[in-house]
C-alpha cells in the first residue's frame, strides 16, 4: 500500500500511535536512568572520598594528640607559661571540628545516596511498565516481578498491574481479530469461512462476537467446535460444583461408592477393608495397600509388601520398617497431604515377582475413550500416552518423564468404555491396575490433577469429546434412561457432595 507524503509523521511531530508513543517514553525514561545512574556512582564515589577522609581526619586526632603530649613531657620547662599547652588546645579542638563537619558531610552523601537509590527504584518500576506495556518484558522479568511483590508484600498491586496490562494486550488483539471478521459479515463461502475459521483459533468462547456464531448456524463450514476446551469444560463444572454441591460424578470420588458401583457392573475389584483406621490403630498386615479413606493422587498412598519393604507412592521412595511408615503418615497429616486420620486397607495388585501393578488411566466421555495414560512408579515414575486405537501420543504433560509402555487390549479399553456408560456424568476418568494376569478396577477420576497442562491440540481434542458427550448424555437423559447401578450407590450413599 503507498502512502503520500502529508501521511507520513513530521520531524518533532509526536505520532498518534500508542505503541510508538510508548516506545519514545520508555526511550526517554531509560536515559534518564542512565544519567541517574551516573551522578548515583559519582555520588557513591564521593561518599567512599568522605568517608576516607573522615576515617584518617579520625586517626590523625588521635595521633597528633599523643605526638604532641611526648614533646610536652620532653619540654615541660618550656610549658610553664602554657603557650604550648593553648596551641595545642586550639589544633585539637581544630581537628575536633574538622571531625564533626566531615560527619555531616558523610551524612548528607548518604542521604543523596539513599534518595538517589530511591529514584532508580522508581525509574525501574516505570521502565516495567512501559516494557509491559509494549510487550518487550520477558517471561523470566516477568516471574521476577511477581517474586519482588511477594517478597515486599506488594503482590495485590503487582496483580492489578499484570490483569491490567493483560487485558489491555487482549483487547488491543481481539478488536484487531473482530474487525477482520467484520469485514467478511455479509459475505458467504470459502473465503468468508476460511477467515472465521482463522479467527476462531484466536479466540476464547466468551471472546466471539454474535454475528459469527449466527453465521455458523446458517453454515456448517464455520467450525466452532475450534472453541472447545477441555479446561474450559473441566472449569466450568468446577464452578457448578461450588454453586450446587450435587454434581453426579463426585459421589464417585469417594472409594466407597466407586467400588459399589464397579460391584453393581460386574467389574473385577481389589477388596478393600470395611473398617476405617487411625494411624494409631492401623493393623500390621502384608502386601496391603495403605491409603487415605477419601484422596487422590497418590498422595498418602503406601504399598505394604512386608514389614521391611514399604512403597511410598507418591514419593516414589522406599520405607524399611513399619515405624518409618507410621511416621510417614503423620507427616502427611501434618502438611496437609492428607486431610483426615482416616486410612483404610485395600488388596496389594503386584505380579508374583512383586513388581507392582501399573496404571491405565482411561479419559472416558460416556462411552467413548479419548485418551489412555500408562502409569509406572518404580524405581521412579514414568509416564505414556496412547490413543484409544493404541498410538503413542504427546500431549504436553510429563514430556520429560516419559517410557515405552506395554499398552492396553482392546478389551481392556472397551471396559472402561462400558463402565463410563454407567453413569450420568459426561466425562469420569476410569483408572485400572494391570499385572501380567490381572486387569483390576482401581478408582474414578472426576477431575485429573493439573488438567490445564496439555497443549492446545490436545485440550481443543478432549474438549470437542465432553461437548459431544453432553449431547449423547442429555439424549439419552430426555429418553429417561434409567442409570440403575448409579441411582442404587446413590440411594446407599446419600446425597453426593
Amino acid at each position: 500500500m503507498s502512502m503520500n507524503k502529508d501521511d507520513r509523521s513530521l520531524p518533532g511531530k509526536r505520532p498518534e500511535n500508542r505503541e510508538q508513543q510508548l516506545i519514545e517514553e520508555l526511550v526517554r525514561v531509560s536515559a534518564e536512568k542512565e544519567q541517574l545512574d551516573r551522578k548515583y556512582r559519582r555520588v557513591q564515589e564521593e561518599k567512599q572520598a568522605v568517608a576516607r577522609e573522615h576515617k584518617q581526619a579520625v586517626s590523625t586526632v588521635g595521633w597528633k594528640t599523643r605526638s604532641s603530649l611526648r614533646k610536652a613531657l620532653k619540654k615541660v620547662h618550656r610549658f610553664l607559661f602554657g603557650s604550648t599547652i593553648h596551641e595545642l588546645k586550639r589544633k585539637n579542638l581544630q581537628l575536633q571540628n574538622d571531625k564533626t563537619r566531615l560527619n555531616r558531610q558523610l551524612k548528607n552523601k548518604e542521604d543523596e545516596v539513599g534518595r538517589l537509590a530511591s529514584a532508580k527504584d522508581a525509574l525501574e518500576a516505570d521502565i516495567t511498565r512501559l516494557r509491559m506495556e509494549i510487550e518487550e518484558i520477558s517471561e523470566d522479568e516477568l516471574q521476577a516481578l511477581v517474586t519482588k511483590s511477594l517478597e515486599t508484600g506488594e503482590i495485590l498491586s503487582a496483580l492489578d498491574q499484570l490483569v491490567s496490562t493483560k487485558g489491555a494486550h487482549e483487547t488491543k488483539y481481539l478488536a484487531a481479530l473482530r474487525k477482520a471478521a467484520g469485514h467478511y459479515l455479509h459475505q458467504q463461502g470459502l473465503p468468508r469461512n476460511a477467515v472465521y475459521n482463522r479467527v476462531l483459533t484466536g479466540m476464547k468462547m466468551d471472546e466471539v462476537p454474535e454475528f459469527m456464531i449466527r453465521s455458523a448456524e446458517k453454515d456448517t463450514g464455520v467450525e466452532l467446535n475450534r472453541l472447545a476446551s477441555f479446561r474450559g469444560s473441566l472449569t466450568s463444572r468446577s464452578i457448578l460444583r461450588q454453586t450446587d454441591h450435587g454434581m453426579p460424578e463426585w459421589l464417585l470420588d469417594r472409594k466407597k461408592a466407586a467400588y459399589r458401583l464397579a460391584d453393581l457392573s460386574g467389574v473385577k475389584r481389589p477388596w478393600v477393608s470395611d473398617r476405617v483406621y487411625s494411624v494409631d490403630t492401623l493393623p500390621e498386615e502384608d502386601r496391603v495397600v495403605v491409603k487415605p479413606a477419601d484422596g487422590a493422587g497418590g498422595r498418602g498412598v503406601y504399598l505394604v509388601f512386608s514389614s521391611d519393604r514399604i512403597e511410598d507412592v507418591k514419593r516414589s521412595q522406599t520405607l524399611n520398617s513399619r515405624t518409618d511408615l507410621l511416621t510417614s503418615m503423620r507427616e502427611d497429616l501434618a502438611a496437609g497431604r492428607v486431610e483426615k486420620d482416616e486410612w483404610v486397607l485395600e488388596e496389594l495388585v503386584a505380579d508374583a515377582d512383586g513388581e507392582p501393578a501399573r496404571d491405565l488411566k482411561f479419559y472416558c466421555f460416556y462411552g467413548k475413550a479419548a485418551l489412555v495414560l500408562e502409569v509406572i512408579r518404580y524405581p521412579e515414575t514414568k509416564y505414556c500416552w496412547w490413543s484409544p486405537d493404541g498410538e503413542k501420543l504427546h500431549t504436553g504433560k510429563y514430556g520429560d518423564r516419559l517410557f515405552n509402555g506395554n499398552g492396553f487390549t482392546q478389551e481392556e479399553r472397551e471396559a472402561a468404555e462400558r463402565l463410563s456408560l454407567d453413569m450420568p456424568v459426561p466425562f469420569m476418568r476410569i483408572d485400572f491396575l494391570k499385572t501380567e494376569r490381572v486387569f483390576m478396577f482401581g478408582e474414578f477420576t472426576p477431575k485429573p490433577g493439573n488438567y490445564d497442562a496439555f497443549d492446545e491440540q490436545t485440550d481443543r481434542i478432549l474438549g470437542e469429546f465432553f461437548m459431544n458427550a453432553e449431547q449423547r448424555l442429555l439424549r439419552d437423559l430426555l429418553n429417561q434412561k434409567m442409570f440403575q447401578s448409579y441411582e442404587r450407590t446413590r440411594s446407599e450413599e446419600g446425597r453426593y457432595n
